[in-house]
């Protein structure tokens, strides 16, 4: 497979929304293929770019340029993702993808590299983990359902500080995902 030789490490050789392998010259070029540019907003902005927070959160080497488009960027960060990084560049990075105003591109890379998802639902938490046995004790007494259809813990919203314990305790160095963001555990 091409992937494999030694002249392609520094190319984009799965997309990074699907990882099914690059066969074109702009998907490797832009490090996602043609379906998932265009199904997940890679191709116009959501938003106006909000350059100030870009600057906070873009991991220095990644940095714009004077005279950048926003489209740029972007799609120098996604090349770049696509190739491989470390997961605390790889928050930084969607980020800063999100405040470029491709909020659509920033969703959908959260929720596939995300290890860890909670989300707050009326007054409920949810919880979408990799089994735990760990967790499962953590959470024993806090009145914890299993809804089988969605693959989601539910927990009454009143337990949600040793929900995040627990959390912490039985996925420290994986990935969350929640309504706040992408971060380490």
């Amino acid at each position: 497979m091409y992937e494999n030789a030694r002249a392609t490490k520094l190319l984009a050789t799965h997309c990074l929304m699907c990882n099914r392998p690059l066969v074109d010259a702009t998907s490797v070029e832009t490090g996602l293929g043609p379906e998932c540019r265009k199904k997940h907003g890679f191709l116009e902005a959501q938003t106006a770019p909000q350059w100030e927070l870009v600057a906070q959160f873009c991991p220095p080497e990644y940095m714009f340029r004077e005279g950048e488009t926003a489209r740029e960027v972007v799609n120098r960060l996604v090349y770049h993702a696509a190739l491989g990084m470390d997961k605390d560049k790889l928050c930084r990075v969607i980020s800063a993808i999100r405040w470029l105003g491709y909020t659509k591109m920033a969703d959908r890379l959260m929720s596939r590299l995300g290890d860890v998802k909670v989300e707050v639902v009326g007054g409920t938490i949810e919880v979408s983990a990799p089994y735990s046995d760990r967790f499962l004790y953590e959470t024993k007494w806090m009145g914890r359902r299993w809804d089988p259809k969605r693959k989601v813990t539910i927990f009454p919203e009143g337990v949600r500080h040793r929900v995040w314990e627990a959390i912490r305790a039985s996925y420290a160095g994986k990935m969350l995902v929640s309504h706040k963001g992408m971060t380490r555990i």
